[in-house]
């Protein structure tokens, strides 16, 4: 016969370790590449009808993180989107956040006006054109 826990019956400390251990994994964040990171962001606007969009809009995303750190940009050009690793140096806007902001604000559970706001979402260039991003997030969603 095997016996387990302690004379009592229960687990002991075995059982609030795995609970701690449980925790802990739940609230680990995944560490990830710029690489995959950008992937993830891109593939996040697959299929993203922005053909009724007249005006041409240039955004680049510096995203600030030890890991996934890196620049991408979000173009609309002529009805099609485009969203590419690379520095935008004729941008209309730049953003600056962490990945978890943009994927809170891509994800629609933070209002890019609010980010702004709360300091989590740095803004330069065209403020028109930046608000614009709030349209493009809504056309993610339809």
């Amino acid at each position: 016969m095997v016996k387990t826990g302690n004379k009592n019956g229960s687990c002991g400390g075995t059982g609030r370790r795995l609970r701690q251990m449980a925790r802990q994994e739940r609230s680990m964040v995944i560490k990830m590449k710029f690489e995959e990171f950008f992937q993830e962001i891109k593939d996040r606007f697959e299929g993203t009808d922005v053909s009724d969009i007249a005006e041409h809009l240039a955004y680049q995303f510096t995203i600030e993180d030890a890991q996934a750190g890196g620049i991408f940009y979000v173009e609309v050009k002529e009805g099609e989107l485009y969203i590419e690793p690379y520095d935008y140096h004729d941008r209309d806007a730049g953003f600056t956040c962490t990945p978890e902001t943009l994927r809170k604000l891509i994800d629609g559970k933070l209002d890019p006006v609010a980010a702004f706001t709360m300091r989590k979402l740095k803004v330069d260039g065209s403020i028109e054109k930046a608000l614009r991003l709030k349209d493009l997030i809504a056309k993610k969603h339809k």
